[in-house]
């Protein structure tokens, strides 16, 4: 069994997997996902799941919460057997290389998302988070070698923190609920929609370098909020981070570097 955890500045996302599986969009044996500042309930979430003898993190959520993971870890693994690999970036993995200036610098969740999008589409695609930040990432075939390149990306605030940042730092705006309409008659409707279409504005800006044919592939706590408004194709992948963390485990995995 592998255990992968996704754990973000806002949710954390974990599923447990049969490490003999290989379809290129997991099956989970289970998953869940809790709040940031509830971690103890893993404890209980994970009590009576079978053991798993691989364990992959990536956390950019900081110190604290790789503690509180830690913390939590016995109630499914007693016997301490699956030894955390806390996933990071690096140059290559799983027939990917990233061509970042730094590779290490890049946020182990896009590193992730990356790599599972290059599992399910071993093809040209924009890769979009949409989280607390979004992130918008370019993936191709590699040009020197057979794999995939990850090419590089931006990073923009977030769907909610765009509505929080005009909420805050406007004194009569204040943060409603509006609709997303062509020319927006009401405060509400304006923030709400200026958010969105900033949001598919880049996106689609990121595409149009890639060819506009070129499928999207979105995940994060805000992908249902920006779907409806994004061109075909366009594939939604809730759990594309962890998908990737499977990936990378499964290679740990067969190269004897699981764990380390």
């Amino acid at each position: 069994m592998i255990l992968v955890i996704d754990s973000g500045n806002t949710r954390l996302k974990w599923a447990l997997a049969d490490s003999l599986a290989t379809t290129s969009v997991p099956a989970w044996i289970a998953a869940g996902t809790v709040a940031r500042d509830a971690l103890d309930t893993l404890r209980t979430d994970w009590q009576g799941l079978p053991a798993p003898s691989v364990v992959v993190v990536a956390n950019v959520a900081g110190a604290a919460v790789a503690q509180g993971i830690r913390a939590c870890l016995p109630a499914i693994d007693p016997a301490g057997k699956g030894v955390p690999f806390w996933f990071a970036s690096e140059p290559h993995r799983a027939g990917v290389r990233n061509a970042y200036a730094r590779p290490a610098q890049l946020g182990a969740d896009r590193w992730a998302a990356v790599l599972g999008a290059w599992q399910r589409l071993h093809a040209t695609a924009l890769v979009v988070s949409a989280g607390t930040a979004t992130t918008i990432d370019a993936m191709t075939p590699d040009g020197e070698q057979a794999g995939g390149l990850f090419q590089g990306g931006m990073i923009m605030p977030g769907l909610a923190m765009m509505r929080r940042a005009l909420g805050e730092g406007t004194a009569d705006l204040g943060v409603q609920q509006g609709v997303v309409s062509m020319w927006p008659r009401a405060t509400a409707d304006a923030i709400e929609t200026g958010c969105i279409e900033a949001q598919i504005g880049a996106i689609e800006r990121a595409r149009q370098r890639l060819g506009c044919r070129v499928p999207v592939i979105l995940t994060g706590g805000a992908a249902d909020a920006l779907a409806p408004f994004i061109e075909a194709p366009l594939i939604l992948a809730p759990q594309l981070v962890l998908e990737g963390l499977l990936v990378a485990a499964r290679e740990h995995a067969g190269d004897g570097t699981a764990g380390v």
